[in-house]
């Protein structure tokens, strides 16, 4: 069963509201994947969900211990919702590197934090050579949309 696709806005609110939650809990977090894409100029796609980077010591949390603290589903209607995935940074964890508060890129409009334009894009570009090579055709079938962004 396919969900219904997600607009601009309702991205846009469910990005926010995420950053939200996870700022208000003490955490530092910047967002990743496509919707750190779209905050960037992406225009091609919608995202299909919020990926959040909460850059805390792994050692002292894990990535379950804060999905405990947030809903993962965020409600938009009432057929309609969208994921938010929570990463923490560590190579076991898709190698995604420790960003410090520092060098967190923040959208000049709405403050929205990203992960550096360079980071991403080398992120995406790890991504989509994964999807290519992994056996499994769910992960096969990303690639479309890795080569559209």
């Amino acid at each position: 069963m396919s969900r219904e696709p997600l607009q601009s806005n309702e991205i846009t609110r469910v990005a926010k509201a995420a950053v939200e939650v996870v700022q208000d809990l003490g955490f530092t977090c910047c967002l990743f994947g496509s919707a750190a894409c779209w905050y960037y100029g992406m225009r091609n796609r919608v995202p299909n969900d919020v990926d959040l980077v909460v850059m805390e010591d792994p050692e002292e949390y894990d990535t379950e211990n804060i999905k405990r603290l947030i809903v993962l589903w965020y409600r938009i209607g009432p057929r309609k919702k969208c994921k938010v995935d929570i990463l923490l940074p560590g190579p076991e964890r898709l190698s995604i590197p420790y960003i410090s508060s520092d060098n967190i890129h923040y959208t000049r409009s709405s403050r929205m934090p990203l992960l550096p334009f360079l980071t991403l894009v080398l992120m995406k570009l790890k991504g989509w050579s994964d999807h290519r090579s992994d056996y499994r055709e769910r992960m096969q079938d990303k690639v479309a949309d890795d080569e559209g962004i």
